[in-house]
């Protein structure tokens, strides 16, 4: 009996420590919703109608009406489609996975006594939801959050936050050819003294179904549209600058660009000038200049004078 004694003390042991562990729920498993975390606000993306972004190099700020935005920081930049509306849904989603202190005495450890990055929405009703970030946690993959006017210090995966962590170009359109694709009629483009002219023959029809030409040359839907995509997939390598600073005098780049919108024709001139490694861009009348890389010019002269080539 003395021999079974050491056993059944452990076994004793064992199930007190099950019981215990049980208690404090350190056994339970991980939920579909505990992984995908726990849900900081109650509103929907619509609501949201500013955006704030701070961190030690960006101020960025947007602000929508009639659920049209715009952006004032760092500059009244165009927009593009999808960014600002992407941010709203992704900070109307965030989520924590854990409360790391109720009533911390002390916000230094966790990097939020001044932090230096924040994101704030402003909702319809003029309240705003400030999100401060803090330090990483020792365990790589999330980092401390606090809420402005919350003391607790949250526990937030860094992918969360990772889509909040936008740059100005994350809302900005880029695009130095602001063409309608399917409205195209024709492309002037000449590039260091060399020529050539994209033309569609079937304007009622899409760029992709329509025929085109290349100067006297014959081409299908899917040869004039290649070269199309080149003229469209024309962005600016970062922000621009305002057109007034920007010298385009005797450019090496000039295209001219017919649109037939409602009927009537509109043409659009883009003069570019090049300078090492970049062709800054210009279009007659407009207020930016956009840098393009030399590269991306060259390679939509080349596709248009090689378009319905046999290739070698």
């Amino acid at each position: 009996m003395k021999r079974l004694l050491p056993t059944l003390l452990l076994v004793v042991i064992c199930i007190a420590g099950f019981w215990y562990a049980s208690e404090k729920g350190f056994l339970k498993s991980k939920t579909a919703d505990d992984s995908a975390g726990k849900p900081f606000f109650t509103l929907k993306s619509d609501d949201v109608a500013g955006i704030a972004i701070h961190s030690k190099t960006d101020d960025i700020v947007l602000s929508k009406k009639d659920k049209n935005w715009s952006m004032s920081k760092p500059d009244a930049y165009p927009l593009n489609t999808y960014g600002a509306d992407n941010w709203a849904s992704a900070f109307a989603s965030l989520a924590y996975q854990s409360v790391v202190d109720e009533a911390p005495t002390d916000l230094a450890p966790y990097g939020l006594k001044e932090p230096e990055k924040s994101f704030t929405a402003t909702l319809a009703d003029g309240t705003t939801k400030k999100v401060l970030v803090g330090k990483p946690l020792p365990v790589s993959g999330t980092t401390y959050v606090q809420l402005e006017g919350d003391p607790k210090v949250y526990e937030v995966e860094d992918t969360s936050l990772g889509t909040l962590e936008s740059s100005a170009t994350s809302f900005v359109s880029t695009q130095a050819v602001d063409a309608s694709y399917n409205d195209v009629q024709t492309v002037d483009l000449t590039w260091k003294g060399q020529s050539w002219k994209l033309a569609k023959t079937e304007p009622s029809k899409t760029a992709y179904e329509s025929k085109w030409k290349r100067d006297a040359k014959e081409l299908t839907a899917e040869q004039g549209s290649a070269v199309l995509d080149k003229l469209t997939g024309l962005y600016a390598d970062g922000l621009m600058t305002p057109a007034a600073k920007a010298d385009v005098a005797n450019p090496e780049l000039v295209i001219k660009v017919t649109e037939l919108k409602d009927g009537k024709t509109a043409e659009s001139v883009f003069r570019g000038k090049v300078k090492d490694e970049t062709v800054t861009l210009v279009k007659d009348g407009g207020s930016w200049a956009y840098a393009l890389k030399l590269a991306d010019v060259q390679a939509l002269y080349d596709a248009g004078k090689t378009a319905g080539e046999a290739q070698k």
